[in-house]
């Protein structure tokens, strides 16, 4: 009885402590250091055009994905640049076949 509690109560021990590392603060929906980002993005933008019009057009693209691939998961973009460097998914696509293309001449055909 006594060793279930000692490992239950190291179970929650370990819970808090891994616990401390998956809060992740948002802004609407949107993890605040990407959303500070799109602010960021949206006044280069701004600076570089000098068109405000064009500044909060791309600043609505950036946004509108970005909750878009936020709003189920609050990681799912890490997750998602994670796929993409996976180099076994290179692996488990397989390799490309090599093509030998020969030229001949026109007469030669």
């Amino acid at each position: 009885m006594e060793d279930e509690i000692n490992r239950s109560s190291r179970f929650s021990q370990a819970a808090k402590t891994r616990g401390i590392f998956t809060s992740v603060n948002t802004i609407s929906g949107i993890p605040s250091g990407l959303f500070i980002a799109g602010l960021l993005g949206s006044i280069a933008v701004y600076f570089l055009f000098k068109s405000f019009f064009v500044a909060i057009c791309v600043g609505a693209a950036y946004f509108i994905l970005m909750y878009s691939i936020h709003k189920d998961d609050v990681r799912a973009l890490k997750i998602w640049l994670a796929c993409f460097r996976d180099k076994t998914l290179v692996w488990e696509a397989g390799r490309s076949k090599r093509i030998n293309l020969i030229f001949t001449d026109k007469e030669d055909v």
